[in-house]
């Protein structure tokens, strides 16, 4: 099979169980060493093109993160650079930064319940994987795993897990619901182990909510010069 699957032993545990749960998984030939060694043997033997071209785009007439066909000769690297410089701009069309926004869809990404490869053992997830700590890092780790779970197992489901995700994050932040916003942002960066997951936390002072309505970012009252002699008179008075 053409592609690329770079595995953990944390994401064959969490294939495992759910193999299992839904009864397509042998028990007398589903052992740990048996997975593992025949991932690691088709990870050596199998470095190379996707098998399939997709990289997600900006579809800006729904303006929505959508995934597209590119040319056959793109490169694994190409693919995942384009895709998170996409995502980085989606994100950055908005007032707030886009880091604020990107922990806001880690939140709802980094979950147990998510499909694999960010789901998996509530004891030990897929996400667990991840040990950065920049949002460069994470951006990268968010797109890179769900394109290499795809190039592996050719099940697309983490790649449109990713996009509504970033869409949903974007549509959440619009609607200006900011308890929801400030939740999944605090949980995607406790899930991330860029703040300490253990104690309380606070919304950083650059992290915090900004409306995209600039009739919401007015700093400053406007004085029309008939009411700024009006006010000067009063105050001589």
């Amino acid at each position: 099979m053409p592609g690329r699957w770079l595995t953990t032993p944390a994401l064959v545990r969490g294939t495992i169980m759910v193999l299992r749960k839904h009864g397509q998984l042998d028990n007398t030939t589903s052992s740990m060493q048996h997975v593992w060694s025949n991932a690691k043997e088709f990870n050596a033997g199998n470095a190379g093109t996707p098998p399939s071209s997709l990289v997600f785009r900006h579809e800006t007439t729904t303006n929505q993160i959508v995934l597209a066909v590119i040319a056959s000769t793109s490169s694994s690297e190409t693919i995942i650079s384009e895709s998170c410089s996409v995502i980085k701009a989606f994100f950055s069309q908005t007032f707030v930064s886009y880091k604020r926004l990107l922990y806001i869809a880690t939140g709802s990404v980094f979950r147990a319940d998510s499909p694999l490869p960010f789901g998996g053992l509530r004891t030990r997830p897929g996400y667990a994987e991840y040990n950065g700590a920049s949002t460069g890092s994470l951006l990268r780790h968010i797109v890179s795993a769900a394109f290499k779970w795809y190039w592996g197992c050719r099940g697309a489901e983490a790649l449109h897990f990713v996009a509504a995700s970033v869409n949903q994050t974007l549509q959440l932040h619009r609607d200006q619901n900011i308890d929801i916003l400030d939740e999944l942002m605090l949980r995607g960066m406790k899930s991330a182990g860029h703040i300490d997951c253990m104690k309380a936390a606070r919304v950083p002072f650059e992290l915090r909510h900004k409306s995209d309505d600039r009739r919401d970012r007015r700093t400053a009252v406007v004085f029309t010069p008939r009411r700024l002699k009006s006010l000067q008179r009063r105050s001589n008075d």
